[in-house]
Formats: structure tokens, sequence, C-alpha cells
């Protein structure tokens, strides 16, 4: 009886070796697998700094750093919100469509809270980003329905849900409101 327990317990070590050794190899491919997909189309957003998920290498001030990329289809691959508020820039209620800001600086594992934000015009602005995991703050691509272009401040525009959260509605925050959006740096 104790020799059958003993091979049953061989058998059952040599299996769970097995099944362990051919699941290695897989973790293996996966570790070396890039953290985001890499844009087809042109880039729209780089995010670099204190994140974990990449896809791209970047020069920054000389330096290579790991950075995030997204092209318009990355950032349509996230989830999709719409926010309908007035702005000081806007005639009327607009509906702005993109993707929540917490949501995309989550996707890219930011660990800070601070960011630095970068328009094509290199208008910048220091943020924390407390206020982008307590409220729907938007990076909009779509205006009413329609794509945003650079001419029309575009084609990325940080939004604030001011109507529905008048404490929003300051100075501050709408020096964050980055139109022509093109960076984002977390420290």
């Amino acid at each position: 009886m104790l020799k059958q327990d003993f091979q049953s317990f061989r058998r059952l070590a040599f299996s769970t070796c097995l099944q362990l050794l051919l699941l290695l190899p897989t973790g293996v491919i996966y570790a070396q697998a890039p953290d985001l997909p890499e844009p087809d189309g042109p880039a729209l957003l780089e995010i670099a700094g204190n994140i974990e998920h990449t896809n791209s290498t970047l020069q920054i001030n000389g330096q290579s750093e790991s950075a995030a990329v997204f092209d318009l289809a990355l950032l349509e691959s996230l989830p999709v919100v719409t926010i309908r508020t007035t702005t000081p820039w806007t005639q009327g209620v607009g509906e702005f469509t993109g993707v929540r800001m917490d949501v995309l600086l989550e996707r890219v594992g930011a660990s800070s809270e601070h960011l630095l934000l970068e328009a094509l015009d290199e208008y910048t602005v220091e943020a924390r980003d407390e206020p982008y995991k307590s409220y729907p703050i938007v990076i909009a691509y779509k205006l009413n329905g329609k794509y945003l272009s650079v001419r029309e401040l575009g084609p990325l525009w940080v939004m604030y849900p001011f109507d529905d959260y008048p404490e929003l509605n300051s100075e501050q925050s709408r020096a964050q409101c980055v139109w022509q959006l093109s960076r984002i740096t977390v420290h």
C-alpha cells in the first residue's frame, strides 16, 4: 500500500513540474511583449515620466526615455465618455467626447501626484492629479460629434465638466484645460 501511495505522489509531482515548465516559456514571452500596442497612426499624445506601461522610446531633453504614445485608434480603444458643458472658449453647451484622464493615467500605470501638461504651441501647466481622480475630466478628441483639428484647438483638448461641478470653474482649472495637448509628463 505504501509503495502505491509513493508512486501516485511521484506521478502527481512529475505532472505538476511538467505543467510548470510548460507555463514558463509563456511567462517569458509575455514579459518581453510591449506593455501597450504600438500606434499605427500619427502620434497624438505622448506620456512620459513615472509610468509603468510603455510602447515607445522618445528623445526628451537629449535623453532616451520610455514613453506611452497614443494615436487616435489607441485613445478610442479606451472607454469613451462624453461630457456636456459650457466653456469660456466655445459657444453654448458643447459635447466633449474622449477618454477620462484618470482612466488614461491608470492605463499607463502613472504613479505620482504631479503632472506637466504640454501643448503643441509650447504652453505648459503644472497640475496635481487629484482632480482627475475625483471628477470626470476628459481628454477630448471630439467636440459636438466632430473630431477636433489643430485649427479647432485639437486634436486633443483637456476639458473639465464645469456645468456639473461649479467648484471646478476656477482660474486654476481653466488654465489646465489645455487645448492642442501633446504631452503629459508624470513627476
